[in-house]
């Protein structure tokens, strides 16, 4: 299998020769210092040190080196203050959460549609309907009532 390598600073990945398996090489893309790797490692047993929770305490300490701040560097010794972050009030039963602006277009496209929908059908129907012969019915009943009560 083909020597890989790939830089932990910018991502650039690139097969190179097997003979620098192992070798450090700068990146070509952003020039830091990187180690090839030789593709899949064979796989091992699991033995019992292994398990991180096995032992807590047999940390190498020495594997991590100290790092001293830059005397120059100001942001390293500034803190971040933090925001105070208020408590939410409690809501009652009835309350609702604030719409969305989504929501809320949505809801006032709905209602325009509605409207237009609405307002089309009126346009078809009242012309289509014959008010004379309705009022001539209603005057005929008015009629008949007055006769009947008279």
């Amino acid at each position: 299998m083909p020597a890989v390598f790939a830089c932990r600073e910018c991502g650039y990945k690139s097969k190179v020769k097997d003979e620098l398996i192992g070798k450090k090489i700068k990146c070509p893309k952003c020039q830091a210092v990187g180690a090839v790797g030789g593709g899949k490692k064979p796989k091992r047993e699991p033995q019992e040190s292994d398990d991180p929770l096995s032992d807590l305490t047999s940390v190498n300490l020495r594997r991590f080196d100290d790092v001293e701040p830059d005397e120059d560097d100001e942001d390293f010794w500034e803190t971040e203050e933090e925001e105070e972050v208020k408590p939410k009030k409690p809501r009652k039963p009835g309350d609702l959460p604030p719409l969305s602006s989504g929501v809320k277009a949505a809801t006032a496209a709905f209602v325009v549609v509605s409207l237009m929908i609405i307002g089309g059908l009126a346009a078809v129907i009242i012309p289509s309907i014959d008010w004379d012969a309705i009022a001539a019915e209603a005057e005929g009943k008015q009629a008949e009532d007055e006769e009947a009560d008279g």
